[in-house]
């Protein structure tokens, strides 16, 4: 599957690629920045871009995901969204990647995260997926307003949107700022204050990273998802007291832990019930070890995780700065205003400079230069210089009556704000302009980043198809070796073409008879042959509950005596074959692996399937008429395959000779009722009737022998391998 993964770099994203990469996924990663630094290795693809880009849809359409998720609460980018322009951010990308999924594919599955904030304003308890959300804190109700604009999409379109809700997520983050938010007060109090204060009587649930991407991969890829909701967390409350010892435990022992009663104590946990019934499954990790585990390397690195001690420098320093920046423009004009003044002064009354206004010249040159604010600014200085200069040879007063003076102190104020204005609309329209053109040429920037991946992803897939080793051509080549196998050593050649595909050394390949039976046909080691030689399958229910519904069984829980994976053959509605893999490393044990035993198995049904056609259609010439004997030619057919099976160490087998001086006809019937449906009889060319005795060693061959002796029936063995 292609799954998209849209949040800002955290360790849970990491914990989730890893996961979903493990399990045969391509995985890509919407960064929710414009300009990402970061590169990661492990993405498919990295789509630098906000969540609110317009080129939302060529990155939907680029990266083609059947499943996107949005990390929505476990986005540390958002913090407790106290900052209200990411509270519009948060919403409002929500809104654009739902809107484009929905219109690139109806189908895309959504997984939106949520957490336990939506519960905040809610007394103690355990909270189950039909609980009432309350929240009275802006970090809980902007998560709660992402739950419902997702549920929205699927109430009104039909879109498959899934909440997911995890409890306390918890994991090792590489900085400060991505540090888990559940757990970033007792840390940052461990750091900063070598101590913890916790609550006593108080505690909650916890979800480790890794078990936390385990069942989001369980709800992004399972078709069989049936709810809307889902809590995900631990089976036991966790008390603030036992968080702190474990973070001490982490530091050495050198942290002061405080605990103050409070009138009430607090316990808060999700009910995870629901999806553990629905997925059987659970949360493995406990959180006191994990957290120990995390503490300790906190403490070793403990530089990382100090953060910005200078933000705590008071506020008063960046508003004078902010001041000073405010003021500078003005400082700057009245600056210049002085040689303005003085050359005013200077030639004011001259022969050479008498019809020159320097005070309008200088209101006009700082409005064509920095609009209409300093223009008017302009016009204050040069009225005041003005009124300064006229007072050398009139007194205050007569210059306030004089009408002239209103008239020059007009004019200056018309230049300047007239002027001023014109520059700011010209400004303006430069800016615009210039707002557009950036526009378009980051929309083509985009464009080019989009293409740029698809190529490379074209390039990649074709690389894959060509050169992969699990690619279908190379399976096909390695499992056409089956067409030029005799049909009766199909199932012999068929354990080996399995074990060089999965690339495993122990593969056991049962046939099924009698119904609930099954009966070991090949075998390529000691380990693949532990199950025995006949099984009752349906009683191994992990297993039968997998192949029963024609899915390859995959041993998660690493299950003592079970194989690691297994497939069923299936031929007109029923099970012929068993495939068992039994040695495989845990890295291999992904949907990927799943799907290309799939894939092998339904290639090895066509082969069984010719070589039964080919055998039905023969029948008359290979059997004896009207009994279970193959003729002699037949008969050393199946011989030579199971003796070149035996040195491939395939299989085992043993021969018996029947001493009877009655014909096969009378003798046949007697022995076929103490014969497997996996054993033989056939003819020699010396006439003699022969038992074949499929996967039996001397010792059971004995116990065969004396079952036929006490039925009246004298054996020879002729040939048979000793353990």
């Amino acid at each position: 599957m292609r799954i998209l993964l849209a949040g800002h770099f955290s360790f849970f994203i990491r914990s989730l690629c890893d996961r979903l990469k493990k399990e045969g996924h391509e995985v890509y990663w919407l960064s929710g920045e414009d300009y990402q630094t970061r590169k990661e290795r492990e993405f498919r693809w990295q789509y630098d871009f906000g969540f609110e880009s317009p080129s939302m849809s060529e990155i939907i359409n680029s990266a083609a995901p059947d499943t996107v998720i949005f990390m929505g609460a476990q986005d540390p980018y958002y913090g407790d969204f106290s900052d209200s322009e990411k509270s519009r951010e948060y919403t409002s990308g929500l809104i654009n990647i739902l809107q484009t999924s929905y219109n690139v594919d109806q189908n895309t599955r959504f997984i939106y995260l949520s957490s336990e904030e939506v519960f905040s304003g809610r007394d103690e308890g355990t909270y189950d997926e039909k609980t009432e959300c309350i929240s009275y804190d802006s970090r809980g109700q902007a998560i709660r307003q992402g739950e419902l604009a997702a549920l929205t999409y699927q109430e009104s379109f039909g879109m498959p949107v899934i909440v997911a809700r995890l409890d306390h997520l918890y994991g090792l983050s590489e900085s400060d700022k991505d540090m888990p938010y559940a757990l970033k007060d007792f840390f940052r109090q461990a750091l900063h204050e070598d101590g913890i204060d916790v609550r006593k009587d108080s505690g909650f649930g916890m979800l480790y990273e890794d078990d936390a991407a385990f069942f989001i991969y369980r709800l992004a890829t399972d078709d069989r998802v049936k709810e809307d909701i889902y809590h995900l967390s631990s089976d036991a409350i966790v008390e603030e007291k036992q968080i702190a010892d474990a973070i001490n435990d982490g530091f050495g022992g050198k942290l002061r832990v405080t605990e103050h009663k409070l009138a009430k104590g607090s316990h808060r946990k999700l009910d995870p019930s629901r999806f553990n019934s629905e997925f059987n499954t659970h949360a493995f990790h406990e959180a006191q070890p994990s957290v120990a585990q995390l503490s300790q390397y906190i403490a070793s690195h403990r530089k990382k995780y100090l953060g910005d001690q200078e933000e705590k420098s008071g506020g008063l320093k960046e508003g004078l700065k902010a001041l000073l920046g405010l003021l500078v423009p003005f400082i700057e004009n009245a600056i210049v205003f002085i040689p303005f003044f003085m050359l005013n002064n200077r030639f004011s009354g001259g022969s050479y400079f008498e019809y020159i206004d320097f005070y309008l010249l200088y209101v006009l040159l700082f409005a064509v230069a920095f609009g209409q604010q300093q223009g008017a600014f302009s016009a204050i200085l040069a009225t005041c210089g003005f009124i300064f200069r006229q007072q050398y040879t009139r007194s205050g007063f007569e210059v306030l009556v004089d009408y002239n003076t209103y008239i020059w102190i007009a004019q200056i104020f018309i230049v300047g704000l007239v002027v001023g204005n014109l520059k700011d609309r010209i400004s303006l329209v430069r800016e615009e302009d210039e707002r557009e053109i950036n526009y378009l040429k980051s929309r083509l920037s985009d464009i080019e980043n989009v293409n740029t991946a698809n190529v490379r992803i074209k390039g990649a897939l074709e690389t894959q198809i060509i050169n992969q080793d699990d690619s279908l051509g190379k399976i096909y080549s390695i499992t056409s070796k089956l067409d030029n196998s005799s049909p009766v050593e199909v199932l012999f050649d068929a354990a080996q073409v399995v074990g060089d595909i999965m690339g495993s050394g122990d593969v056991a390949v049962y046939q099924v008879a009698n119904g609930d039976f099954a009966r070991l046909y090949a075998s390529t080691s000691k380990l693949s042959r532990s199950l025995g030689n006949s099984i009752r399958y349906t009683d191994i229910e992990p297993l039968y509950d997998a192949i029963g519904h024609k899915k390859v069984f995959i041993n998660r829980q690493m299950e003592e005596g079970l194989p690691l994976m297994a497939s069923g053959v299936w031929s007109d509605g029923s099970l012929d074959v068993i495939i068992m893999i039994w040695g495989l490393a845990w890295e291999q044990m992904t949907l990927a692996q799943s799907n290309k035993l799939t894939v092998v198995g339904l290639l090895i049904q066509n082969a069984i399937s010719s070589s039964t056609r080919y055998i039905n259609a023969l029948e008359e010439k290979r059997y004896m008429p009207g009994l279970p004997v193959l003729e002699s030619d037949a008969f050393e057919t199946m011989l030579g395959a199971f003796m070149n099976a035996r040195k491939k160490q395939l299989t085992d087998f043993s021969l018996m000779w029947v001493i009877t001086k009655a014909s096969a006809e009378t003798v046949a019937p007697m022995i076929q009722r103490h014969l497997r449906a996996s054993d033989y009889m056939g003819m020699t060319k010396q006439n003699r009737l022969m038992i074949l005795l499929s996967n039996t060693d001397y010792t059971n061959a004995i116990g065969v022998q004396k079952r036929l002796s006490d039925a009246g029936i004298r054996t020879q063995i002729i040939e048979a391998v000793q353990e």
